[in-house]
């Protein structure tokens, strides 16, 4: 069995591949909405997709201010990311694929606390840092 994360994001999506029989994660990095479309249509037995699913918690105004404001910007795009994650658990529910979506942790993981787990010290962004996390060491 493999595991996918999947941070969704309106350009790039983080994503993450964590094989449980050899402990070992095999890939990851970003792919666009249709690439990871594709990979998924390429990709359903044996794995299981973890999607971080932030449209599932109840506070959803912790942006409110005046239009126009840096939080109103945020906000509108926490909602595009949210949109693009909608989408993909549609497909993976309209293909049968097998699926689970996670509540973000209320505390991204910071860099260093990262490499301390994982060991990996390359550049890479809080997407990629996230969808690792939802499946590695399982």
């Amino acid at each position: 069995m493999k595991l996918v994360g999947i941070d969704p994001d309106l350009l790039k999506c983080g994503f993450a591949v964590w094989d449980k029989e050899r402990r070992i994660l095999e890939d990851y990095g970003t792919k666009g909405f249709w690439d990871l479309i594709e990979f998924i249509s390429k990709h359903n037995d044996g794995y299981k997709y973890i999607v971080e699913a932030g449209w599932l918690n109840k506070k959803s105004n912790w942006h409110l201010q005046e239009l126009g404001t840096r939080s109103e910007k945020i906000a509108y795009r926490v909602g595009q990311n949210h949109t693009i994650g909608l989408l993909i658990e549609e497909y993976l529910k309209r293909n049968d694929v097998k699926y689970e979506l996670v509540r973000p942790k209320k505390s991204k993981i910071k860099k260093e606390e990262f490499i301390k787990i994982t060991g990996i010290s390359q550049r890479i962004n809080q997407d990629v840092r996230d969808a690792i996390m939802l499946v590695y060491g399982f």
